[in-house]
């Protein structure tokens, strides 16, 4: 998978140290020599804007905005049912192209389910216009 670093920021910290963080990533991970998934940090890496081109035509098919939670859970089956930690990114709302015209199909938001009548759904899937 190839790694592309879009943006560069210093932070005090990182100047003391010589070290440079990226503010933006990009992947090509199905290796066609084009990115396809982009990363956006917006809060250093506790909140990021993910969009990513799902069927390789250089278009943004799904974006999402996530933040970091530490106390993220998944639950898993043993002998019993129970809940174990898994630190991760949780997603705060979603839109996707799901038939790639260009135009938002599906939108949802963190504690609310999938919204047809959304005033998101028919929208233009611009990139980072959200």
């Amino acid at each position: 998978m190839a790694l592309i670093v879009l943006g560069l920021s210093t932070t005090a910290a990182a100047t003391e140290n010589s070290k440079l963080k990226p503010t933006s990533i990009a992947k090509d991970t199905n290796h066609d020599g084009k990115p396809d998934r982009f990363t956006l940090f917006l809060k250093g890496r506790n909140l990021i804007l993910r969009e990513v081109d799902t069927n390789f035509d250089g278009k943004i098919d799904q974006r999402s905005l996530m933040e970091w939670d530490p106390n993220k859970k998944i639950t898993v089956m043993t002998n019993r049912v129970e809940q174990i930690p898994n630190p991760g990114y949780s997603v705060i709302w979603m839109e996707e192209d799901r038939n790639f015209d260009g135009k938002i199909d599906a939108y949802r938001e963190k504690g609310k389910k999938e919204d047809p009548t959304s005033s998101k759904i028919g929208q233009p899937m611009n990139p980072r216009n959200s």
